[in-house]
């Protein structure tokens, strides 16, 4: 029953982030949304994300982060933090859409995130690297990208932006 509820919290999760997010699946998958004078690519390819564009990138832990949660916490203690995730993010989710700010959400905690800045300087983010399992990389498209939480992105969207 439990396993249920979290298959149906991700699978709502997941169709709510891509929800208005055209693809293409050619080699890299590109997702391009119209935002105001420009076009925000997000491309993913096996375990890498690029972001060439203001924007957001969510990710979520991958399987292996999810076995070893589990031991961690508990069965009880992973679908608490699962629901408390997936309620933050879909706040936040809304959030981005009120200001017109897209994201993608097919990073998990084992990919490799790449980001290029308008000056051509890449900077990559090994997410297997970090204790945080989930969170949101907040990017201008000019300064390194902001990690933060769905609790502060509203906070963190004026600081940045």
């Amino acid at each position: 029953m439990k396993s249920i509820l979290l298959l149906i919290l991700s699978f709502f999760f997941f169709c709510r982030c891509n929800a208005g997010i055209d693809s293409q699946n050619k080699g890299f998958s590109k997702l391009a949304v119209v935002n105001g004078n420009y076009r925000l690519t997000i491309s993913k390819n096996a375990d890498t994300v690029k972001l060439n564009k203001p924007g957001f990138i969510f990710f979520y832990p991958s399987d292996k982060a999810i076995d070893s949660l589990k031991k961690a916490m508990g069965e009880g203690g992973f679908e608490t933090i699962v629901e408390d995730n997936t309620f933050y993010n879909g706040q936040a989710i809304d959030i981005l859409r009120e200001k017109h700010l897209y994201y993608n959400t097919n990073a998990n905690s084992d990919d490799i995130l790449i980001f290029i800045k308008k000056d051509s300087s890449v900077i990559k983010i090994n997410l297997n690297n970090q204790k945080k399992k989930w969170g949101i990389y907040l990017f201008n498209g000019k300064d390194a990208p902001v990690l933060t939480s769905p609790d502060h992105i509203e906070q963190d969207i004026k600081k940045y932006f």
